[in-house]
């Protein structure tokens, strides 16, 4: 478990899952790349995917920064749109003015910004197109907003509008051109460019096995769009004869493979088109234009979604073939029951489940596990399996439980509910381990033990009880396993000679649940005992072995931290604090789970603090700032 300590002390952050291009780690080498890359698929855009006067169909500079924004730190993020501006001038130079080509590098900065930043915060900085709600955000931020405001903002700058297209005519091209763009090249370049994301087919260009399915695809592409290069005197075939070989590689290489085979039919669609070939060749400009890349733009969504689906399918197959594989090879009988169907029939068990009770599947699916007791249902562990079914609460038992055959076994059932992710009961699992051999050995040596000294085993083991139950007792709080304030005590006193003794540091946090009260008064005892087990249980997990929680009265806390000073102490408190806020609190009973708060207070020892009582005062009284300053928060004694 990680401790309390902030990352400067043993806490070893996880590596920064964003990788350099290729490899290439200085941040000029990159700008420079992603400049000749924004420069080359921008002279490409301007040159063949022009519509004439007018906006490009498919502008895939934007593409280049956006993935190259998607793999960096947002401090990085200026320079690589800072080398829009030169880079446009110079696409631009000939084609349009010098105040056009820097409106347009403005527009494709806002552009490329917008989307980073709103695909980031809704997707975290890893972000991943093989997930269908990273698709998603990908299109509706990235594609459908950015490109949208951007398209706007370059239709104001184009002062007219060829072919009669109007402003909002020349903005649909212009927002489809850059959606198209955006949609087709940076899948590929986040694949190229980020090995984060490992999968059974990535790196397109790094593997031959995508060329003949490529070569397929250019093939149909020539036969749909090229007439005029084939020779046939009109299209082959329908435009939606692209479909099946985009959704071909989608299937078998996930949006990876989608966007790899939408880019080439764009391609080969734009630049046949604008060569006046293909079913869209003949049409008026620019009308067959728009038609164009609304089509293209249903076949890159059909293609990145279709690729998403496939990849989160499989992996959720890959995933649920493991935990069969993994069940399957369990040396213990493995038993799941529908908590949500009457009676709790089971619906699912593995072969050593039919192994060792001699069942088929047939005579066990559907029916309760009861039938495993036989006519032997007078059993404590029995009662305690309904009580844990009635709670919804994890239970291990031994039980008595027969074979088909009629044979007595011994078995120790582990018998566990599982919710789903809105916390809704619809499953239990039973783990049965035979113990019938551990049973009869056990049986005979406390029959061998008994008939030679019975009354100086009971009187020995009553002993022992009484002992542990005093032991107990004397350290350990009964109702949430923390220590007591006994313990506590004098393992502050401890503490504090040898902190005073080596001049190490020592703090120690008091902290208390925020309106405990209303827990109480509006659920009852129970549950309120419920959330100072849970609470106590979320805490001693983020605990040292060196640091001591202990139960200071009431539903107040205090964690004893050695070695600690007073910054360290308040990191500590700070995680203590977050996480509870973001623990829910289950309990019979309850509709949903509670929310709980709490109210820290942080003190280290001092010269002024020299004993327990004042250091546990220093803490207390900061633990009341923090309730009058707003609860839910952590303050420092002397701060």
């Amino acid at each position: 478990m990680d401790s309390l300590l902030p990352p400067t002390h043993g806490f070893t952050p996880a590596a920064d899952p964003r990788p350099h291009f290729w490899g290439i780690a200085p941040l000029w080498a990159r700008v420079l790349m992603v400049g000749l890359l924004y420069a080359a698929t921008g002279w490409l855009s301007v040159h063949f995917t022009l519509v004439p006067g007018g906006p490009s169909m498919l502008w895939l500079p934007n593409a280049v920064v956006l993935a190259a924004l998607l793999l960096s730190p947002r401090r990085q993020w200026l320079w690589f749109a800072s080398v829009v501006v030169p880079v446009e001038l110079l696409v631009d130079w000939g084609t349009f003015s010098v105040p056009q080509a820097l409106g347009f590098a403005a527009t494709n900065i806002m552009e490329v910004l917008l989307a980073a930043h709103a695909i980031t915060r809704l997707c975290g900085r890893v972000f991943f197109l093989q997930r269908v709600a990273h698709v998603g955000w990908f299109v509706l931020l990235g594609a459908g907003l950015a490109s949208g405001l951007a398209a706007l903002m370059g239709a104001t700058l184009h002062t007219q509008h060829p072919g009669g297209l109007g402003f909002w005519g020349h903005w649909l091209v212009w927002w489809l051109g850059d959606a198209l763009g955006l949609l087709v090249l940076t899948p590929l370049l986040l694949d190229l460019w980020g090995p984060q994301v490992r999968s059974e087919h990535q790196h397109l260009l790094r593997s031959w096995r995508w060329w003949p399915e490529t070569v397929l695809l250019v093939a149909l592409n020539l036969l749909v769009f090229g007439d005029s290069v084939t020779g046939l005197g009109g299209p082959a075939f329908s435009v939606v004869m692209v479909l099946p070989a985009v959704a071909w590689l989608a299937l078998r290489h996930g949006t990876v493979g989608g966007a790899w085979a939408s880019l080439w039919t764009a391609s080969f669609a734009i630049m046949l088109t604008a060569a006046g070939s293909g079913p869209y060749g003949g049409g008026a400009l620019p009308r067959s234009d728009l038609l164009l890349q609304e089509f293209l733009l249903a076949v890159v969504l059909s293609a990145l979604g279709l690729g998403a689906f496939v990849l989160e399918a499989r992996q959720r197959e890959n995933a649920l073939r493991l935990f069969q594989r993994a069940v399957e090879a369990s040396d213990d009988s493995i038993a799941i029951a529908d908590a949500q169907q009457p009676d709790f029939p089971i619906v699912y068990v593995n072969q050593k489940f039919l192994r060792s009770t001699g069942y088929g599947a047939d005579e066990v699916l559907g029916h309760n596990c009861r039938f495993l007791s036989g006519h032997d249902r007078d059993q404590t562990g029995l009662v305690a399996v309904r009580q844990a079914l009635e709670r919804a609460e994890p239970v291990q038992v031994n039980l008595r439980n027969y074979r088909k055959n009629g044979e007595l076994y011994w078995n120790q059932l582990t018998l566990a509910p599982v919710f789903s992710d809105r916390g809704v009961l619809t499953h239990f699992i039973g783990v049965q381990h035979d113990i019938t051999d551990i049973k009869r050995t056990q049986d005979e040596l406390l029959a061998a033990k008994q008939a030679l000294e019975i009354q100086n085993q009971e009187l020995e083991d009553r002993v022992q009880e009484r002992t542990r139950e005093l032991e107990l007792l004397s350290t350990t709080d009964p109702l949430t396993g923390a220590r007591n304030r006994r313990f506590l005590m004098d393992q502050t006193a401890l503490e504090i000679a040898r902190a005073q003794r080596y001049g190490h540091p020592l703090s120690c946090l008091l902290f208390d649940i925020d309106h405990f009260k209303r827990v109480n008064d509006s659920h009852g005892h129970d549950v309120g005992d419920r959330v100072l087990i849970s609470m106590c249980l979320a805490v001693q997990t983020m605990l040292r072995p060196a640091d001591t929680l202990a139960r200071y009265g009431g539903e107040e806390f205090v964690v004893l931290l050695p070695d600690t000073d007073a910054e360290q102490a308040r990191y500590a408190a700070e995680r203590i604090r977050s996480a509870m806020q973001d623990m829910p609190v289950s309990a019979p009973g309850l509709e949903a789970p509670l929310r709980i708060t709490v109210s820290v207070g942080v003190a280290t020892l001092s010269v002024l603090q020299a004993d327990a009582d004042a250091l546990f005062k220093a803490a207390d009284t900061a633990m009341y700032r923090a309730k009058e300053g707003g609860r839910n928060r952590v303050e420092v004694a002397g701060a």
